[in-house]
């Protein structure tokens, strides 16, 4: 009888640790390159979704510098530029109309340049309305520049839209337009004089320019909920001069030679921009037979994938395998027949009995 309690004892001890231990069955089988940067991905994602790109800045990275965004937004209007159409007058924050005239470029310029000369704090100019410029606008540094309304380049001007001129510097909202069907030398609709720090530009629509929706050239800077269409070049452009940036959010579609052009090993985060996918997933289906070891799908994703997470969704795909990619397709390949044991994991033969989940995500 003591035995017989043992024994029951014991049986109920091992069911019991059977029960509470996880059945994970085939190890997970993940190619993965760069893993911290896979976990800054995820934390990215979380944060994009509930801010802005300046607050963003701010939060992203554990630097003091970018608590300027947080603590020194401007919460009042220094200057606002008005267009009632062919007139154009900016208000001072005391109510002062300091500039007006014909020239939408001139009075937009003038307002900029009046800034405090080598402020470190920021300050903000909002364009209400629409106009029809002949030049560049020069945004200088520690400029918050809000677009409520349109800002569009005059037909046979050869300049960019806007240039940002400085570290420090928020643009956000509205719509500029590059006017290229009656600018066959028209520019770019954001672009920079250097490689600057810290930019942030968010919920703006750059469109038909003749060039670069935008010319990506900052550093630990934000590009967030933002449309770039229709350009006769690239989106957006960046290359390796960019450091710690994320584009995240957009809508990239619609330009003659692609969404983004990337020169270069860059250092950009890109996260689930429509027009530039860097994130993919899906169920593929193969039909095993016994010996082939390899198979392989399209991703069409943007970028060589860097984190693939391969699920087995039948019991005739779970054997031993691991996962490779290139720049257009991933290829999950089983172990085949190699001594010491001659065995092979090759899926058997089978009809449609090879099923894998895949997860993919670019990051640069």
């Amino acid at each position: 009888m003591y035995r017989l309690k043992r024994f029951l004892f014991l049986s109920i001890l091992i069911l019991t640790i059977i029960s509470l231990t996880p059945i994970t069955g085939v190890v997970n089988n993940v190619y993965q390159q760069n893993n911290h940067k896979y976990s800054d991905y995820i934390n990215t994602l979380d944060l994009a979704y509930c801010t802005n790109a300046a607050t963003f800045i701010a939060s992203r990275y554990n630097d003091p510098a970018f608590d300027i965004y947080l603590e020194q937004l401007p919460s009042t209007l220094d200057y606002v530029v008005i267009s009632n159409g062919t007139y154009f007058y900016t208000t001072r924050y005391d109510g002062k109309v300091v500039f007006e005239g014909t020239n939408a470029t001139s009075i937009i310029q003038q307002t900029l340049s009046s800034l405090t000369s080598g402020r470190t704090w920021f300050e903000r100019v909002l364009c209400k309305g629409v106009f029809t410029i002949n030049a560049t606008i020069h945004i200088p540094q520690y400029t918050e520049l809000e677009i409520n309304g349109l800002i569009k380049l005059a037909n046979n001007s050869q300049s960019d839209i806007l240039s940002i001129d400085g570290d420090y510097v928020y643009v956000h909202g509205g719509i500029l337009d590059g006017n290229k069907a009656n600018c066959p030398n028209g520019g770019r609709g954001i672009t920079t004089n250097a490689i600057h720090t810290y930019v942030a530009i968010d919920h703006i629509t750059i469109r038909n320019t003749k060039d670069y929706g935008i010319m990506w050239l900052y550093n630990r800077s934000t590009l967030f909920f933002s449309r770039i269409l229709n350009s006769d070049s690239y989106g957006v452009y960046t290359n390796a001069s960019s450091y710690d940036c994320v584009m995240a959010l957009n809508t990239i579609k619609d330009n003659a030679l692609g969404s983004v052009e990337v020169d270069g090993t860059t250092h950009v985060m890109f996260v689930r921009n429509i027009g530039f996918p860097t994130e993919g997933y899906g169920v593929v289906t193969f039909s095993g037979d016994g010996s082939t070891t390899n198979f392989t799908w399209v991703h069409n994703l943007a970028l060589t994938p860097s984190e693939i997470d391969v699920t087995p969704l039948s019991a005739d795909a779970a054997g031993s395998f691991y996962v490779i990619a290139n720049s257009t397709h991933i290829t999950v390949v089983y172990r085949g027949a190699n001594p010491p044991d001659w065995s092979s994991s090759a899926p058997p033969s089978g009809t449609d009995n090879v099923v894998l989940a895949w997860h993919a995500v670019c990051i640069p």
